[in-house]
């Protein structure tokens, strides 16, 4: 199966995309790596990490991937940060969701994450980042 951790990005993002609360925490959006410039609110995803076990000695029987799931927030307080954090953990971890061509095995929080940093150009705002490093493991159907 080629593309497999192209699958389990695209799951992981409409899993996500689709949660309302989610969306109205953080209404710029989900993206890999960066948001737009313009995002203000916005969950983040990178991995981290990943690691796979071949089948037959060409495609994957299952990938583990460590994910970096992040809400950003540029705000004074970074409350809303935190409730979307929150929101995530409840959306994935030990969650199921439908990824096409696998099965998803666990899907688990395995480290939180919480940091600010001061924006550029405005010192009297931070940039907010709550989330968490989500194991993510599923195998072939």
């Amino acid at each position: 199966m080629s593309g497999a951790t192209s699958a389990i990005d695209r799951a992981l993002v409409a899993v996500l995309t689709a949660d309302a609360t989610l969306a109205g925490l953080m209404p710029d959006g989900v993206f890999f790596d960066d948001a737009p410039d313009t995002a203000t609110a916005a969950v983040i995803i990178s991995v981290d990490s990943s690691r796979d076990e071949e089948m037959y000695g060409e495609d994957p029987a299952w990938e583990e991937i460590f994910y970096r799931v992040e809400a950003l927030e540029l705000a004074v307080s970074g409350a809303t940060a935190s409730q979307a954090g929150d929101r995530i953990r409840a959306i994935l971890d030990g969650q199921r969701f439908p990824i096409e061509g696998y099965v998803l095995m666990d899907a688990k929080r395995v480290r939180p994450i919480r940091r600010s940093n001061p924006d550029d150009t405005d010192r009297s705002r931070r940039w907010h980042r709550r989330g968490g490093m989500y194991r993510v493991w599923a195998h072939v159907e």
